[in-house]
């Protein structure tokens, strides 16, 4: 995604790139959600995401407080010699009763109030989002981002739409 401004009609010089980067493979044995490793190919996944991010001149690093997002990249950060800055609001929905449920999960995408008992709706998950990036950006103008995060969180984010973040 490319985040930028346009003031009087005067497109700037630079832009702030994020690069979203969805958790790769984790290991759907370990019980709690939010220490859950990464898979071996989850970890071989992470070293082709190093990789590709390897490209790019990457100024710094965000990430969910979940394991699984903060290991995808962290292999790139630290062949930059850089930090990963965690952030609670970048976190995963916090599931209810039946979440993986068919009909539950598309009643939760055409209603975004809608939850499952014990959830969290997609509305609470987008406002959470939608601050901490608009935050990242002020705080990193023209800069090249990398956010470690879920794909619920990424799809909320996208739902929203680029013109609320400008």
């Amino acid at each position: 995604m490319i985040v930028q401004g346009n003031i009087g009609g005067v497109k700037p010089s630079k832009v702030t790139k994020v690069y979203f980067v969805r958790y790769a493979q984790p290991d759907e044995t370990c019980a709690d959600d939010r220490t859950r490793p990464l898979t071996p190919l989850g970890f071989t996944d992470s070293l082709k995401v190093a990789d590709v991010l390897m490209k790019y001149p990457i100024d710094c690093f965000y990430s969910s407080t979940y394991r699984r997002s903060y290991d995808t990249i962290a292999l790139c950060a630290k062949r930059l010699g850089l930090p990963i800055q965690t952030d609670e609001r970048f976190r995963e929905r916090r599931a209810g009763e039946n979440w993986h449920d068919e009909a539950i999960l598309q009643e939760r995408w055409d209603d975004f109030n809608f939850c499952e008992p014990g959830g969290e709706n997609l509305h609470s998950l987008q406002t959470r989002n939608i601050e901490a990036l608009r935050e990242v950006l002020e705080i990193n103008p023209d800069k090249n981002i990398v956010i470690g995060t879920h794909g619920a969180v990424l799809s909320a984010i996208i739902n929203k739409g680029e013109k609320y973040l400008l």
